[in-house]
C-alpha cells in the first residue's frame, strides 16, 4: 500500500530533485497493490499510474474536537481576554501557503479583529509584513489536546492558503477537524475546500475571503449541527473499514497464489486496523 499525501515534488525548487522525487513517486504508484490519496485532484493524477487507486481521506478524533463545544472546556488564558472577535486558524505555518498578503489585509482593515495564528512557524515563513500589526498573533505550537480549547476560542474557524501547484493537491486535515468542533470555517478556493462548500465558506480572492469571514460572523447558531453532522464522514473508524474493504481483495489473492486459504473476508480486518 502506497499512502501518498501529497505532491511531494512540489515541496522541491531544485529541478533536479524535482524531477528525483516526481520519478520516484510514480515508481512506486505503478509498483504499489493500491494507492490510497486524500483529495479528488491526487485521485485524478495517481489513477492513470494505478488503477486501483482510492480516495482515503483524513480521519478525524471526533471526540477531542468535540471539546470546542462542550461549555465546561476552559478556554486558554492567552486567547480569553482578545478582542473579539477571534479569526483563527491552527497547523504548521508554512511559507509555501500561507497567504501573508491576506492576513495583513484582514488585519489592517479590521483593527478590532484579533487574528490568532496557532501552529510552528516554518523557517520559509516571512512573518516581516505582520509582525508589527497589534492585533496579529502568532502563538507558536500547542499539544493537539490544547487545540479544541483555541477552537472555542475562535469566532471563525480559517484556511488562508495560496492557490499553487502545492496547495491544489492537498486536503487539509484542519477542515474536517474545523467541522468536527461546529465552528463557522472560510477558506480560500483550494480543491478539497470547494468540495465542502456546502457546510464551509469558499473565497476566490482578497475581498471574497473577507466577505465570507463578515458572514460567517453573523451566521445563525443552528448552523453549527450541519458541520458537526459532516464531520462524521471523517470518522476514523468508518474510513478504515473503507480502506481495509480496499486492501482485503488483495491480500486474498495473495494467499491463493501461495496456496493458503485467505484470511480476511470484507471488513472482517477493520477491528485489527
Amino acid at each position: 500500500v502506497y499512502e501518498c499525501a501529497e505532491e511531494w515534488d512540489a515541496y522541491e525548487t531544485d529541478p533536479l530533485n524535482k524531477q528525483h522525487i516526481r520519478e520516484m513517486d510514480e515508481a512506486l504508484c505503478r509498483a504499489a497493490d493500491v494507492v490510497f490519496v486524500p483529495s479528488r485532484e491526487l485521485l485524478k493524477r495517481k489513477s492513470p499510474q494505478n488503477p486501483s487507486t482510492y480516495l482515503a481521506p483524513w480521519g478525524v478524533d471526533l471526540e477531542l474536537y468535540a471539546r470546542a463545544r462542550d461549555p465546561a472546556t476552559p478556554i486558554p488564558a492567552d486567547v480569553r481576554s482578545l478582542p473579539r472577535p477571534i479569526i483563527g486558524m491552527f497547523g504548521m505555518l508554512d511559507g509555501r501557503r500561507l497567504h501573508t498578503e491576506l492576513l495583513r489585509h484582514l488585519a489592517v482593515q479590521h483593527p478590532d479583529w484579533s487574528i490568532v495564528l496557532v501552529g510552528r512557524c516554518m523557517p520559509n515563513l516571512d512573518r516581516s509584513s505582520l509582525d508589527p500589526l497589534p492585533n496579529v498573533r502568532f502563538l507558536g505550537m500547542r499539544p493537539v489536546e490544547q487545540i479544541p480549547a483555541y477552537c472555542k476560542a475562535f469566532d471563525v474557524c480559517m484556511i488562508p492558503y495560496m492557490l499553487n501547484e502545492f496547495t491544489r493537491s492537498i486536503m487539509p486535515l484542519k477542515i474536517a477537524e474545523y467541522l468536527a468542533t461546529g465552528k463557522p470555517v472560510v477558506s480560500t478556493e483550494l480543491p478539497a475546500a470547494v468540495e465542502m462548500s456546502d457546510v464551509i465558506h469558499v473565497a476566490r480572492d482578497i475581498p471574497e475571503f473577507e466577505q465570507h469571514l463578515c458572514a460567517a460572523l453573523a451566521e445563525r447558531p443552528e448552523l453549527s449541527a450541519r458541520r458537526v453532522a459532516r464531520a462524521q464522514d471523517f470518522d476514523w473508524d468508518v474510513l478504515m473499514r473503507q480502506r481495509m474493504a480496499w486492501v482485503a481483495p488483495h491480500l486474498n489473492g495473495m494467499h491463493a497464489a501461495a496456496g493458503r486459504p485467505g484470511p480476511i473476508q470484507g471488513d472482517g480486518c477493520a477491528a485489527g486496523g
